[in-house]
């Protein structure tokens, strides 16, 4: 009788500590819009490759300085290649990149910024087709003075590039 108890005890314990993750776990950014204009056009892939013979997708990309000084890209979502022939969804909610999370923002952050994004190799797309790489850059995210709350808002766009695979 006790060894059932503990277990149901147990598995109580767990369903709580996946709950109290879920509902107060880690925060994620989201996109919003407010006073994100005059850097808003410009925010951009800059550049896409494989890395020859490797699954590895090499993305550069750039948010311009806006009105509240340097920008940095600071979150990826909604992040896909495709074409006729290969699909892949690297993200489909966004994550905080370029060394920052929640209340951090790194003092070594780039712009551009290069990622590099393995995946698995049968999907790499064949030499000489061309592919579309969709992207939401996420930049200037309120981080509330070290408050962590579960939504961080950012200035956010959502980008297209299509590029040419040579390798």
């Amino acid at each position: 009788m006790n060894q059932k108890r503990f277990i149901i005890l147990l598995t109580l314990l767990i369903f709580f500590l996946i709950h109290v993750d879920k509902t107060h776990g880690s925060c994620y950014p989201i996109g919003v819009r407010k006073d994100c204009d005059k850097e808003w056009d410009s925010a951009k892939i800059i550049d896409a490759s494989w890395v020859p013979g490797a699954p590895i997708l090499n993305i550069t990309t750039y948010v311009p300085d806006g009105g509240n000084g340097p920008n940095y890209p600071e979150a990826f979502g909604h992040f896909t290649f495709g074409n006729d022939q290969v699909k892949h969804r690297f993200l489909k909610k966004p994550i905080f990149v370029n060394d920052h999370h929640c209340t951090y923002t790194s003092p070594d952050e780039k712009n551009p910024y290069v990622s590099y994004w393995p995946h698995d190799g049968s999907l790499r797309p064949a030499p000489g087709t061309w592919v579309g790489i969709w992207l939401a850059i996420y930049w200037r995210c309120n981080r509330f003075d070290g408050h962590i709350p579960k939504k961080v808002q950012c200035c956010h766009k959502n980008v297209f590039k299509n590029i040419y695979v040579n390798q």
